[in-house]
């Protein structure tokens, strides 16, 4: 049997693990896609909803930072990393995120 390894195929088997509520395979497929391609965008934030399921907060946090190192007017990891940040009592770094004006337009 003839397997594709790269990173398309690896998002795709992480969604089908979502669909099955396969966390653990899908953290393994999304992290596959992401050594594939390091800068893939949608990969660290496929793989930190996984790790929000899991309750791994700062593995959360480190993946939608990575987003905004890639991406740094992405608004929602702001929102999800400051209300992150706010759970783990990190106050200032939530009102920094939240605060920040990426997170008062309208695309939100």
């Amino acid at each position: 049997m003839f397997l594709v390894r790269n990173t398309a195929s690896y998002m795709l088997q992480g969604q089908v693990c979502l669909l099955k509520k396969d966390m653990a395979g899908a953290i393994a497929f999304f992290t596959r896609a992401l050594e594939v391609n390091p800068n893939l965008l949608e990969g660290y934030l496929q793989r930190a909803w996984c790790f929000t399921s899991r309750e791994m907060a700062p593995a959360v946090i480190a993946d939608f930072s990575q987003v905004l190192r890639l991406d740094p007017d992405h608004a929602r990891a702001y929102m999800y990393r400051g209300a992150l940040y706010h759970g783990q009592k990190e106050y200032q770094r939530a009102l920094a995120d939240l605060n920040s004006s990426h997170c008062t337009g309208p695309a939100i």
